[in-house]
């Protein structure tokens, strides 16, 4: 318990640290979402979009002069690209290493056509699903990417469109999730033409419009068929959400999400990374009561270990006789007339007398009860 507490401890002051040095998501962060038509910034502060600015490719220096002005502000950067293709993956007891080099034999394997594989993070890879999105980013694009992971902010997360808005959503209205079977996102707004599915919380289609304007109609057709051709899912049982900028800016908090992006060409590892405070404080909360779900356990089997000595001494009694049995009071009260140090007479002897001269006739020895000493009586020749 000691040391639970000393990493407790540690992790508090970790934490504090951090809010000193970088501001909370309470005081605001930043989200920048890059597309192949633009670049779109908002600074949002307490729930509520403080700043906004959209800018075409070639003028992306407004956005960058922003982020300049707020070092400490984290920041949330999410990637749009027409060439994305996103799916889930069934995990059955992988590792991180495991993730990464799926990721690399994906962009060996597509000899070019893609660039860039996104993998979501995971406290374990174990046991359920994992988002993957692969795609083709432009060399624009590329670079953008490369100067927000370096520009000095804290980043917090780095995520592809679909996990985003799908997450943000349920985020928002956690209720919805496990209403229905399958779920389609309509996305229509200035940076983002996407129609994401999911059925039973899993990514199984995804398809990103490179036109101005989406029909979304065609394609909402298009993915309900889809849905009732590999999953026999019936239209009742099927929900459909439309989003467009207005709905997008509504989205303003932070994620408790992140994904790990591999290229073959760029390291697109963060020089500042944010500490994620909730991911930290949740994964100490599972420590401990692992440590206290181990302890109880090792406790529990102690209990058993010492009951079945118990049982085994009681069978060892009952099979000895009565006589034996009520002699055991004798035993125990051996302890009284037994001393630590026998007596040595010969030696007490000289002691006591040693002074004396003149003739001993008898000596008579009692020991004393309490101190456990002989106590020595002597008759002389001439008394």
């Amino acid at each position: 318990m000691a040391e639970i507490k000393n990493i407790l401890s540690c992790i508090n002051k970790f934490r504090l640290s951090n809010i000193c040095t970088v501001t909370s998501r309470q005081n605001g962060f930043l989200r920048v979402i890059i597309a192949e038509n633009g670049l779109h910034l908002c600074h949002i502060d307490s729930g509520q979009i403080k700043k906004k600015i959209e800018s075409e490719i070639a003028k992306k220096q407004a956005i960058f002069e922003y982020l300049r002005k707020f070092p400490l502000l984290p920041l949330d950067i999410i990637i749009s690209s027409n060439t994305m293709s996103c799916r889930s993956i069934s995990l059955n007891n992988l590792h991180q290493k495991d993730m990464e080099m799926l990721a690399r034999n994906i962009l060996n394997g597509k000899n070019g056509l893609i660039n860039l594989v996104c993998y979501e993070k995971k406290f374990s890879y174990r046991t359920g699903t994992s988002t993957l999105c692969n795609m083709k980013l432009s060399p624009t694009l590329a670079k953008i990417l490369q100067e927000l992971l370096n520009i000095g902010n804290p980043i917090r997360t780095t995520i592809t469109s679909p996990l985003w808005i799908v997450k943000s959503y349920f985020q928002t209205y956690p209720i919805e999730i496990d209403k229905f079977a399958a779920h389609i996102f309509a996305v229509n707004s200035s940076l983002n033409k996407e129609i994401i599915v999911l059925h039973n919380k899993q990514y199984v289609f995804y398809k990103k419009s490179t036109t101005q304007s989406l029909n979304e109609k065609v394609e909402i057709d298009e993915a309900l068929k889809f849905l009732n051709q590999t999953f026999n899912i019936e239209l009742n049982n099927v929900a459909i959400y439309k989003f467009d900028d207005t709905t997008l800016d509504t989205f303003t908090k932070s994620l408790n999400a992140d994904m790990r992006l591999i290229s073959q060409s760029e390291n697109y590892s963060a020089m500042k990374k944010a500490v994620n405070l909730n991911f930290v404080a949740k994964s100490v909360c599972f420590c401990f009561c692992l440590f206290l779900i181990i302890n109880s356990i090792s406790n529990v089997v102690e209990i058993f270990d010492y009951g079945n000595r118990i049982n085994k001494i009681k069978k060892m009694t009952d099979l000895l006789g009565s006589d034996v049995m009520k002699e055991l009071t004798l035993w125990k009260k051996l302890n009284d007339y037994i001393f630590f140090k026998p007596l040595n007479i010969k030696t007490k002897l000289t002691e006591k007398f040693k002074t004396t001269h003149k003739k001993i006739q008898n000596i008579s020895i009692k020991v004393d009860k309490k101190t456990k000493q002989p106590i020595f009586s002597a008759i002389y020749e001439n008394d």
